[in-house]
């Protein structure tokens, strides 16, 4: 059985049934996998077909992935095994419904890899290491290296003390509270009730504040803004998924795409960041000044805004 599991003609998973029927009816490995059927499954069109069928079931967990959510590949690959009843390698189930999600969001140069083995030698070259060499000598171990400070790990951090510190000497010699703090958000009014948040998803792309505008594949993937807002705030504002909306305040206005999710809480917007024009929407006061980050780590200089507002959403009418 375990050579049967090396040469790759059952899957770690199918093991533990192949065995547990060998027990029981004193069958050869072999006989055991070919009357349960737990032959693995090797053909990438077989596994292309079974990862496709789940995609087309599970249109959320697609759209969770868009959003950043990376546990939805997990929950795609478990549907996948599921559905190849453990004959399958989850390895190259990951490395299909990964390229098919490439696939659908438009960005299939994400995921060229034909097969689990071109995904493997192109990280390990990327590595720096060599395949060919991999698969002669097998894996190399280095010398083990202490995890905890009972077994010799040595930590210092960049403090007065050189220890974790809670309260700051540094942060208090910039005017700062010494003890880590907390500002409630500003009120709401009748007039803006919802507090607008923006943070980072899968596709955010560092380097450009036009959200990533200038690269196609990314334009590609998010063709416009969207907003996130709770079922109980779209239908006080007559607004549905997929509708488009307007931002504003007294600031400015920000037009985007409806999302209406459960994944934000009632009273609150969520956009990602980056979007031009955006930023219109809030008050780019700086909450830490370039004086006291440089003070506190001048690895990140120019101090930090505030990018968060109050705001109302309402539908556009065509």
């Amino acid at each position: 059985m375990i050579l049967a599991v090396r040469d790759g003609t059952i899957t770690g998973a199918a093991a533990k049934t192949v065995f547990e029927q060998m027990f029981a009816s004193g069958m050869s490995a072999r006989a055991a996998i070919k009357d349960l059927g737990l032959e693995a499954i090797g053909g990438t069109d077989e596994i292309s077909t079974i990862v496709a069928a789940v995609i087309e079931r599970h249109p959320k967990a697609v759209a969770d992935f868009h959003a950043g959510k990376q546990e939805a590949v997990k929950f795609l690959v478990g549907q996948a095994m599921r559905e190849a009843k453990g004959r399958a390698d989850p390895n190259a189930l990951s490395v299909e419904i990964a390229k098919q999600l490439a696939g659908k969001l438009g960005i299939p140069e994400c995921m060229p890899f034909d097969d689990i083995e071109q995904y493997l030698r192109w990280r390990v070259e990327n590595s720096g290491l060599s395949w060919s060499e991999l698969q002669r000598d097998g894996v190399k171990m280095g010398a083990p290296k202490p995890i905890f400070v009972e077994d010799g790990l040595e930590l210092e951090f960049d403090t007065p003390s050189h220890k974790v510190e809670f309260y700051s000497e540094r942060a208090r010699a910039l005017g700062l509270p010494p003890l880590p703090d907390y500002t409630p958000p500003a009120a709401g009014s009748a007039r803006f009730p919802l507090e607008f948040r923006q943070g980072r998803v899968l596709t955010a792309f560092h380097s450009f504040y036009d959200n990533g505008r200038a690269l196609p594949m990314l334009t590609r993937a998010e063709p416009h803004a969207e907003v996130w807002i709770h079922p109980t705030d779209a239908l006080s504002r007559g607004i549905s998924e997929g509708g488009r909306v307007e931002l504003v305040n007294q600031r400015g206005h920000f037009e985007a795409v409806a999302r209406v999710t459960e994944d934000v809480l009632p009273g609150v917007l969520w956009a990602r960041d980056g979007w031009p024009g955006l930023n219109t929407l809030t008050s780019g006061e700086a909450c830490l000044g370039p004086e006291a980050s440089d003070g506190l780590d001048p690895r990140i200089p120019g101090g930090q805004s505030a990018y968060e507002a109050r705001v109302e959403v309402r539908p556009i009418r065509p």
